[in-house]
């Protein structure tokens, strides 16, 4: 009976052992296995209750990988495999730093002389004539969140559409980077006039449109053309990188 009664204490000490050994990630993180279902933003809510917290997770994943090849480097964050081990910081980053509401009411640069000031999506300059309808607007319309410059934080792409009160429908695409927690407008392009931006994806650093764009016999009025586009920033300027097409 003393036997039995020992043995049991010795499990229960080993079990006690093994469970505070579990519980007791390293003081700057832990590891973490990916499981099925997993994505980055999934385990960056899980952790932190951000899901724009996921680029500290692949820097930090990244320098283990340097030192240890049990991590292996995450290329891009779109992509990770079940099984794949992860590092986790222990302390909480700073939140995301971009939100759609900082994208509506974020200064844009490079449609008119003037920067403009959104307000809850909106810009709406002086009529031309005073007391007439027709005054210089711009309209927030689409975006994307995602890392542009590699710097590991969340930065994100906009589209913009700028009309004037003409039949013109200019639209435009702006990266908004963030820097120190602080959004800059570092590039803005102009893509086409009456054009159509259907969706937009950052990946590995790189923007992509699915717009309807005008094809040779379309009239200004009805694009018809569906197309896809990629861009990345390059010192402070898009530049375009969709493969050619074959006619």
């Amino acid at each position: 009976m003393k036997k039995q009664s020992l043995l049991i204490a010795v499990m229960i000490t080993l079990l006690a052992a093994n469970v505070v050994r579990a519980a007791a990630p390293d003081s700057d993180g832990q590891e973490y296995i990916v499981q099925p279902g997993d994505w980055l933003s999934k385990i960056a809510d899980k952790f932190y209750g951000d899901i724009f917290a996921y680029p500290s997770i692949v820097k930090a994943t990244n320098a283990k990988a340097a030192e240890d090849d049990s991590f292996d480097v995450i290329d891009n964050p779109d992509v990770i495999e079940i099984d794949q081990k992860l590092w986790i910081p222990s302390q909480a980053p700073e939140p995301g730093g971009v939100t759609l509401m900082d994208l509506k009411n974020g200064v844009y640069e490079g449609i008119y002389a003037e920067p403009v000031q959104l307000a809850d999506g909106k810009f709406e300059g002086e009529p031309f004539v005073e007391g007439g309808a027709s005054r210089p607007t711009v309209t927030f319309v689409n975006h994307a969140f995602g890392d542009l410059n590699g710097d590991g934080t969340t930065d994100a792409a906009v589209a913009l559409v700028e009309n004037s009160g003409g039949s013109g429908v200019f639209w435009y695409l702006a990266a908004m980077v963030n820097e120190d927690g602080k959004l800059i407008n570092a590039a803005t392009q102009f893509l086409g006039d009456r054009w159509q931006v259907q969706s937009m994806s950052i990946r590995a650093g790189e923007i992509a449109l699915d717009a309807v764009t005008h094809g040779p016999e379309d009239p200004m009025c009805c694009p018809s053309v569906e197309k896809s586009l990629t861009f990345v920033l390059q010192d402070g300027q898009w530049v375009e990188t969709t493969p050619a097409t074959e006619d």
